[in-house]
């Protein structure tokens, strides 16, 4: 039972599941981990071993971290509404209304995937 409820007889699985993810934080773990798959689809493997989402949306922005400076300004000036317009594609429910490009770093191994 959710507290703060009176007992009206058993909630229905769902709810005590999405409840549970809320509570926990575990939604927005797995909307983090299923922004990163569909981002990896939408830039291909070329790019993907070179970018990373990081966290999950808020107001509707995407942070997406890039290894490079030369990628960056690659992604920020020429393909920045080619992949807004592949994000929003795959996410038609879920408003994505910019892409923020930034500068990171992170460990890779020899095959490009983190560590």
């Amino acid at each position: 039972m959710t507290p703060g409820r009176r007992d009206s007889g058993p909630e229905p699985l769902r709810a005590v599941i999405v409840d549970f993810l809320e509570r926990t934080g575990l939604s927005r773990q797995l909307e983090a981990g299923r922004l990163g798959r569909i981002w990896a689809e939408v830039v291909g493997p070329e790019l993907s071993c070179r970018t990373r989402v990081v966290g999950t949306l808020r107001g509707g922005v995407l942070r997406i971290e890039v290894d490079s400076p030369a990628l960056l300004g690659e992604l920020r000036g020429f393909e920045s509404e080619r992949l807004h317009d592949g994000m929003r594609e795959r996410f038609k429910r879920t408003y994505i209304r910019k892409l923020n490009f930034q500068l990171g770093t992170w460990e890779k191994t020899t095959d490009g995937k983190e560590k």
